[in-house]
């Protein structure tokens, strides 16, 4: 047993964290989930120190057994996917069903293993023993083991293929990971880090086999409960139930229950309604409108979870005018965050406080929601030579949140005198070029760490720094809670670290979204989760 785990027992015992919290640490550092369930059968904390975050509403969860058969429709991006090592978050539902992680983020926001069977980090976080599961195949017959992890790591770190993993690991090098067996693999980091686990279910760490080459969406290779049938790129994703997969359902049989999903491209939200309601899609993914849309309509359920999702307006700090710190300030006063929410998610979600720190995430500090405040920002353009008012750019994706959270910035910040244009393009044109445009809205996934995203995007030059955000107090800061175990001592660390970004950094975080969904009462034992669609062991039974 790792020998910080007593101590974190106390601190649940005495209720200065939470049982979420608990469970996130104590799966980090290797205790079972039998040891866990165990302890929080004997004991309970004295008090809670902070709410912990509930899905909005419960499951659908039926006292009946599952049901085997039949076809799950739902509406997904269906963009080209040719190297999942790089391709972009929207494509993630559909090849996380084909291929797997070696950890998993569940709906707790607790990870834990799964093609691993456990991993075992050393007491000052700077060796970690990764331990394979044994009797894993992938679709075309090869035997999963350590050869295929070295493989990706391989992959990963190879510059000319550009993967994102490569700066989310960069206290991990190549040449420092050891194949130790067949089925056991160790990291030798260079720093101490909290997050390996939640790193390797970065979306773009899906497990390759070692012989993987060419197109993936051609040679969809993977050891999940589907196969990649068909592929119409920006039409449809067709998948079908694969046998012996290694998960067994609730009967004892292999799963999935499904013997199929179709994902079909649609963006607009009138038409997703009217597929959803007319029954040629079982499931959506919902905003605001399409809340008020299906208000009142019978058979439908809505699920939902709090999440770290965040539709950031971006500044980059190099780029005229948002090069002043008080261009981009101004810019942040005049949000009327509580609108904005309400518009986008209709009382879901949280407000921001312009840093990319949630109040899902362990570590989050508490802050005071600015307020809107136009003499401010009138004060501060001013001081940076534009008393006259500022006229910018603004680049958005064509659908929702995006357009509402545009068009309400646009006008909360006339009074101001700053003028916003919309430069409005599809989804497609937006991930092209979304590291280089210098004003623009852009969608970051949920993430079960807040160190997680700051390293992601705001460390001195890591790839996805889209502001192009540069603070040496801030890398050593960051450095700091990622080698800190301690929830409470790394709370301290983020305070200064949130404190940084909302002063200094050229983001605005108006609101924190939840993850929302609509599906047919048929659709059983789905639960919203922040962090992906589960379908595993999601059944139909069209007689409820």
């Amino acid at each position: 047993m790792h020998p910080y785990i007593p101590e974190l027992k106390e601190q649940y015992r005495q209720g200065k964290i939470t049982r979420r919290e608990f469970m996130r640490m104590a799966a980090l550092l290797g205790l079972s989930m039998s040891g866990m369930a165990t302890f929080l059968a004997s004991c309970g904390p004295a008090e809670t120190a902070t709410p912990e975050a509930t899905a909005v509403v419960p499951a659908t969860v039926p006292a009946g057994g599952p049901r085997r058969g039949g076809t799950l429709r739902t509406v997904n991006n269906c963009l080209r996917m040719d190297d999942i090592a790089t391709v972009q978050w929207a494509q993630y539902n559909v090849y996380r069903n084909v291929a797997e992680f070696l950890a998993v983020t569940d709906w707790d926001n607790v990870t834990v293993p799964w093609l691993l069977e456990s991993w075992e980090p050393s007491e000052d976080l700077l060796t970690w023993t990764l331990n394979l599961r044994h009797g894993v195949t992938f679709n075309h017959g090869l035997e999963f083991n350590a050869d295929d992890v070295m493989f990706n790591f391989q992959r990963w770190f190879d510059p000319d293929l550009g993967c994102s993993t490569a700066s989310l690991m960069s206290y991990l090098q190549l040449a420092n990971v050891e194949k130790v067996d067949d089925y056991t693999v160790r990291l030798h980091l260079d720093t101490p880090q909290i997050a390996v686990p939640e790193h390797l279910y970065h979306y773009n760490n899906a497990i390759m086999p070692r012989d993987f080459e060419g197109v993936w969406h051609e040679n969809p290779l993977g050891t999940g409960p589907f196969t990649l049938d068909e592929f119409y790129p920006e039409e449809r994703a067709i998948l079908t139930r694969r046998e012996g997969y290694w998960r067994t359902g609730q009967d004892g049989q292999a799963l999935p229950y499904l013997d199929g999903i179709q994902f079909v491209a649609l963006t607009d939200t009138a038409a997703m309604v009217a597929a959803l309601t007319s029954g040629e899609v079982d499931m959506i993914s919902i905003n605001a409108a399409t809340l008020d849309a299906l208000e009142g309509v019978p058979d439908i359920t809505i699920s939902a979870q709090v999440s770290s999702y965040c539709p950031l307006v971006r500044m980059q700090v190099d780029a005229p005018p948002f090069d002043n710190k008080n261009v981009r300030n101004a810019i942040k006063a005049c949000q009327d965050r509580a609108a904005i929410l309400e518009a986008t998610y209709r009382g879901y979600g949280a407000t921001g406080e312009d840093h990319h720190v949630a109040p899902v995430h362990p570590e989050y500090c508490p802050m005071d929601i600015p307020p809107q405040d136009h003499d401010l920002a009138r004060s501060l353009l001013a001081e940076a030579g534009y008393a006259d008012g500022l006229e910018v750019n603004l680049a958005v994706i064509n659908t929702e949140p995006y357009m509402t959270i545009a068009t309400l910035l646009k006008a909360q910040c006339e009074p101001a005198g700053i003028t916003i244009n919309l430069d409005v393009m599809p989804s497609s044109l937006y991930w092209e070029q979304w590291v280089d445009v210098d004003f623009g809205i852009t969608d970051w996934m949920h993430r079960p760490l807040g160190v997680m995203v700051l390293d992601l995007a705001y460390r001195t030059g890591v790839p996805w720094n889209e502001t192009h955000f540069s603070n040496a107090r801030f890398d050593e800061l960051l450095d700091q809670a990622q080698g800190t175990y301690d929830v409470e001592a790394r709370r301290e660390l983020m305070c200064e670290l949130q404190a940084i970004l909302k002063e200094e950094g050229g983001i605005a975080v108006p609101i924190w979204g939840a993850v929302l969904w609509a599906h047919r009462d048929a659709i059983k034992n789905f639960r919203s989760s922040p962090s992906m669609l589960i379908l595993d062991d999601v059944w139909m039974d069209e007689e409820a």
